[in-house]
């Protein structure tokens, strides 16, 4: 399976990209171009720079960004072994803020002291070439977090990932006055790198599954997803294929242009 431990099967830099575009476009289309999508494409993130983001609406994200100096992906899962995010307060004062005791202006006072600080796992960051660190340490990235990281320059063979020792897949848990392990994922790549080896099938699947309101007594059709990795412009009759109530296509259609791609559409 692709992760930062088996990064074989990840798409070289141009392919990937291509992807990423189908996949950005796809979601647009099936989600409606509304807020909750998952894969976004951005084509002017900045001058030179094109972002591909996945969010899932749960805390776990997903960038890459291609530029002139090759590629850098970054992800973060919440609960991963290698997420931590610290607060600055200390037991005692998050025992204060438990207290029912403990009066609401000082609690107010404790939640506005509090701020967290990110620990990112030593090796993930540590050996980022310098083109890409401006990407990684300033937001939104700096902001979300960073449980793992892969690169690629025009001079490097295949995708880098820095010098780290990984943690276990396990951690411990309280319950009461039991401790228990349980499975956690290491660093959240084997999830938020799907879809990035190339399987077009694997995505056809998920988009049936996630979009189950639309997909009701059906699935997602391999040909749709291949017209639009193909660059067909997206029709009226394309789009009721999976809104048939729709009547307003001014969202979708900005959504379109901003991403570039060809359609038919009228606003009304």
């Amino acid at each position: 399976m692709l992760s930062t431990r088996n990064l074989d099967s990840l798409l070289a830099i141009d392919p990937l990209k291509a992807r990423c575009k189908t996949i950005g476009v796809v979601d647009t289309i099936v989600s409606g171009a509304s807020n909750f999508q998952t894969y976004t494409y951005h084509p002017n993130w900045a001058a030179g720079k094109e972002v591909f983001e996945r969010n899932n609406q749960q805390g776990d994200r997903l960038f890459i960004l291609f530029n002139q100096a090759g590629a850098i992906i970054n992800g973060f899962d919440h609960e991963s072994n290698m997420a931590d995010w610290r607060s600055n307060l200390t037991a005692q004062e998050w025992e204060l803020l438990r207290n029912p005791k403990v009066s609401f202006e000082e609690k107010k006072q404790l939640r506005t002291k509090n701020t967290y600080t990110q620990h990112i796992y030593k090796g993930v960051v540590d050996s980022v070439p310098e083109v890409f660190r401006p990407f990684i340490f300033s937001p939104p990235i700096s902001e979300i977090g960073t449980t793992f990281c892969i690169w690629k320059t025009p001079t490097d063979d295949a995708w880098q990932i820095g010098d780290i020792d990984f943690p276990s897949n396990t951690t411990e848990i309280i319950q009461g006055e039991t401790t228990r392990s349980i499975e956690v994922p290491i660093d959240g790549s084997e999830n938020l790198l799907r879809f990035m080896d190339g399987d077009l099938e694997a995505y056809r699947k998920w988009l049936s599954e996630y979009y189950d309101d639309i997909f009701t007594d059906t699935e997602m059709d391999m040909d749709f997803i291949l017209k639009v990795e193909n660059n067909t412009p997206i029709s009226k009759e394309m789009v009721l294929t999976f809104h048939p109530l729709m009547t307003d296509y001014r969202p979708l259609i900005k959504a379109l242009e901003e991403l570039g791609y060809p359609h038919t559409l009228v606003p009304l």
